[in-house]
């Protein structure tokens, strides 16, 4: 629960534009666990990351996703990946996702949710990183 060594000298290197803030005093806000498989396309570029099991602890309780969900996210150049294009075919279609919010915003009603509270899904949640 407390940042030591190269993480520490990172996080304050990040932080130096803000003397006021005290990296002594950063706790942690969330612990977020999930199992990942990341697949990669060398020759295009691209890679897909699919995360399931998300489980996130609060200081004010614990959620998690239905084991039948699957968090998609490709990466990449801005043209669509087959991973992408095999994803529309199947009616699925990116979105915004924060992993942190989904959790954050389940527990506490005053954080913006992002539309995560209403999502409805087919088990399969895509999200694009674009990489220039």
């Amino acid at each position: 629960g407390t940042l030591t060594g190269e993480d520490r000298d990172f996080v304050e290197f990040h932080l130096s534009d803000f003397p006021e803030t005290d990296v002594a005093d950063l706790v942690p806000a969330t612990e977020i666990c999930y199992s990942r498989a990341t697949l990669s396309d060398l020759e295009a570029g691209t890679r897909v990351t699919i995360d399931w099991g998300l489980t996130a602890h609060l200081e004010n309780g614990d959620v998690w996703l239905d084991d039948q969900i699957a968090l998609v996210e490709t990466k990449g150049p801005a043209a669509l990946s087959r991973v992408d294009h095999t994803l529309y075919q199947l009616g699925v279609r990116p979105r915004g996702f924060s992993k942190y919010v989904t959790a954050a915003s389940s527990l506490v009603p005053d954080i913006a949710s992002n539309d995560v509270r209403g999502l409805q899904t087919s088990g399969i949640v895509h999200y694009r990183a674009l990489e220039f």
